[in-house]
């Protein structure tokens, strides 16, 4: 009897044994699958968050003078002046020479367009023998007739602030002067209150007497500035 109890007890051994591996595999598999499902929603959120791309940054500008449609035009920052004056499309007077068309457009800038000074036309004939013309047109006659120069078109000449299609110094009042490159309002009303105080300019590097205003700074209205 010795040996079957011997043999029986094997047999329970390992069929314990056996159940112990079974459930030990069970359970192996249900943490790997339970490992992988709280993985799965991390990846698909990490997905889903792809960086927000920036959005472009953009410079709002003001194009008035002669042009066919002044107004607030908004470009792409790094833009160019010429980009903004071809936008509000100039005029065939417009006068581009005094302008940097590289210079790079600032936000809240004025473009302003001046327009070319020409002469007016010699009308030809005399006041008696056009019968009925105008004073204006007499004067322009008498002025050809006479060798002078012709009169500035209205609105170009020194008494606005201009003298030979650039900015006089000495005449222009605050708006004009606030149209010179890096020459806002409080640096306009500094030019007229040292005007005011010490006279008329005796040349255009003498602006740099005036607080605010230094070398660099006149480099960039040189060009466009007369006295």
């Amino acid at each position: 009897m010795e040996p079957v109890v011997g043999y029986e007890r094997k047999h329970v051994v390992l069929g314990v044994i056996l159940v112990c591996a079974i459930l030990f595999g069970a359970g192996y598999k249900v943490s790997e699958v339970r490992i992988r499902s709280t993985l799965k929603p991390v990846i698909s959120q990490e997905s889903t968050n792809p960086l927000k791309e920036e959005k472009p940054r953009e410079v709002t500008v003001h194009v008035t003078g002669a042009v066919e449609k002044p107004g607030v035009y908004t470009f792409p920052e790094g833009s160019r002046v010429m980009d903004s004056i071809y936008k509000a499309v100039p005029l065939k007077e417009a006068d581009l020479s005094y302008i940097n068309l590289a210079e790079v457009l600032a936000d809240q800038q004025q473009v302003t367009v001046p327009a070319r000074a020409e002469e007016d036309p010699a009308s030809g004939s005399s006041g008696a023998g056009s019968g009925g013309t105008s004073g204006g047109s007499s004067v322009a006659s008498s002025s050809a007739n006479s060798g002078a120069k012709p009169a500035v078109p209205a609105g170009r000449g020194p008494e606005y602030g201009w003298t030979n299609g650039k900015i006089n110094i000495n005449t222009a009042g605050a708006e004009l002067l606030e149209t010179l490159p890096g020459i806002g309002p409080a640096t306009a009303r500094k030019i007229i209150d040292y005007r005011n105080e010490n006279g008329r300019f005796g040349n255009i590097s003498e602006i740099v007497r005036v607080p605010g205003i230094g070398e660099k700074k006149f480099a960039q209205i040189k060009e466009k500035i007369s006295v």
